[in-house]
Parts: structure tokens; sequence; C-alpha cells
């Protein structure tokens, strides 16, 4: 019965851990292209040109576009025509928002993940409590107590 309880809960913390692991590029991978914003936005601000603008790099307009990261920019029709600051920080605070996140997930999955660790110490102590009472009962009755 521990060996089964044991098993299922090492399996559900091994898979825990590596959706927390996926989260945790993906998370990465987010604020990677929020940086590359963030470098465009500096570019813009320190232009001496009042009216500047500029263009995404590709693999930001790339990542926004891919659906599997659900990321959804309001009000900026075309992401590779020229942007200006306000409008390259709307689509960085997108981008943060996604990392948020996923950091969030990684924190909550590190939780559950302790919880699960200590349910598996819980199991092996009780194992072990139950192994030992076996022992004194068997013993006890080998001589005859």
């Amino acid at each position: 019965m521990f060996s089964y309880m044991y098993q299922a809960q090492s399996n559900l913390s091994i898979a825990k851990f590596a959706d927390m692991n996926e989260a945790s590029k993906a998370s990465t991978t987010a604020q990677k292209m929020a940086n590359l914003v963030d470098a465009k936005i500096a570019d813009v601000q320190s232009s001496t040109d009042k009216n500047a603008k500029a263009k995404l790099p590709q693999d930001v307009i790339d990542y926004i576009n891919d659906p599997r990261n659900d990321i959804s920019v309001t009000g900026i029709r075309d992401l590779s025509g020229d942007l200006s600051a306000g409008d390259l920080q709307t689509v960085k605070a997108a981008i943060s928002a996604k990392a948020n996140n996923l950091t969030t997930v990684v924190n909550n999955s590190q939780l559950e993940i302790q919880q699960m660790s200590n349910t598996l110490n819980l199991l092996t102590s009780a194992r072990s409590d139950v192994q030992s009472l076996q022992y004194r009962t068997i013993s006890a009755i080998s001589l005859g107590k």
C-alpha cells in the first residue's frame, strides 16, 4: 500500500517538476523578448527626433504571433510597422505580463513540489513506523509475550 502511494506521489512530483521546468524556460524566453523591445524603446527615447519610431525585431514579432504564447497586444494593428515609444511600451507590457504569469506558475509549482516532498517524507516515515510495529509484534509473538 505504501509503495503504491509513494510511487504515485513520486510520479506526480516528477511531472510537476517537468511542467515547472517548461514554464521556467518559457519565462526566460518571454523576458528575453521584453528586453529586445526595451532596447528599441531606449533607441526611440534617445533619438533627437521627437517623432522617432522603430521596428520590432522579427524574433519578437514571431514570438507574439505564435499562438502557443497566447500574447495579445491591444491597440496596435501592424506589429511589423514603425512603432512609437508608446506603442513599444504597450508591446513590452504584453510580453512582460506573460513573463510575470509564467514566473508565478514556476513559484507555485515550487510550492507544490515542496508539499509533495513533505508528503513523500510522511509516507516514508509512516512506512518505517509500520515496519517497526510489525517487527515488535512478530518479536512479541515469537517470544511468547
